[in-house]
């Protein structure tokens, strides 16, 4: 018996009602975590449908649950600075993954094409050509049926 019961027990009042509530209570508790044994296992038993528990809200598959170290690794690409590639398998679900790139190994030339890429492209000026030189009889044969 607990402190509480005890202490409920020992007191010099009429004892008879408090030690039939506390058994009553004793005994609801009992049949309740039995009931409730028993139809687990029966539903675990008899159910064809392996279903996953959720203990907390971080198990919920609307929330990220945030980890410091993540169990699942994914298939991850890494790019080298000299263009080859390998597979490793990374901790964040990543396709691809640059290597940085030292500039300062690069000769003048070589940098200056690299920031050229980078920098704003002039647009070309488009000539209008107002020479009319279409003939639809070259595309005749496209709109034109073949008789048989």
């Amino acid at each position: 018996m607990n402190d509480v019961t005890s202490k409920m027990m020992s007191s010099k009042a009429n004892n008879k009602p408090i030690i039939k509530i506390v058994t009553a209570l004793r005994i609801r508790f009992v049949a309740n975590a039995c009931l409730w044994e028993t139809q687990f296992n029966a539903f675990t038993k008899c159910s064809t449908v392996t279903l996953n528990s959720r203990w907390n809200s971080n198990r919920a598959s609307i929330a990220k649950t945030n980890r410091k170290v993540y169990a699942r690794l994914y298939p991850t690409v890494i790019v080298n600075p000299d263009g080859s590639t390998y597979r490793i398998k990374y901790n964040e679900p990543r396709k691809l993954l640059y290597l940085p790139f030292d500039v300062n190994s690069l000769t003048l030339e070589e940098k200056k094409a690299r920031l050229a890429k980078y920098q704003a492209k002039r647009k070309q000026d488009l000539k209008d050509d107002l020479d009319d030189n279409f003939d639809a009889r070259k595309y005749k044969q496209f709109w034109m049926s073949k008789k048989t």
